[in-house]
C-alpha cells in the first residue's frame, strides 16, 4: 500500500510504502503526486519515501516509476529515500 504522508507540504511530498507494491498501487497513487507538482508551477518538488515496511515491487510497478521520474525529472529537486532492506542497495 502506498499513502501520503499527513506532513506532507507545499514544498515536499512525502509518503509511505508498506507491503509488496502492485502497478494498480503506483497508477492510483501517481496522480496525487503529479497534482503536488502542477500546484508547485513548475518550481520543484522534493520527494521523501518512506520505504521502511515495504517488502518488495513487482517489475511493471518498477516500470511505472521510472516513467514518472523520466517526465517529471526536471520538476523534482531531491528524493530522500528512508529505507532498512539489503535489497535496496
Amino acid at each position: 500500500m502506498i499513502e501520503r504522508l499527513k506532513e506532507s507540504g507545499t514544498q515536499a511530498f512525502g509518503f509511505k510504502v508498506t507491503g509488496k507494491v502492485t502497478a494498480e498501487e503506483v497508477a492510483a497513487f501517481l496522480p496525487q503526486m503529479e497534482s503536488a507538482i502542477a500546484e508547485r508551477h513548475k518550481r520543484p518538488i522534493g520527494i521523501l519515501a518512506d520505504l521502511i515496511a515495504m517488502e518488495g515491487v513487482d517489475w511493471r510497478a518498477r516500470w511505472q516509476e521510472i516513467q514518472f521520474l523520466s517526465k517529471h525529472a526536471d520538476h523534482i529537486a531531491r528524493v530522500a529515500v528512508v529505507g532498512a532492506r539489503k535489497w535496496e542497495e
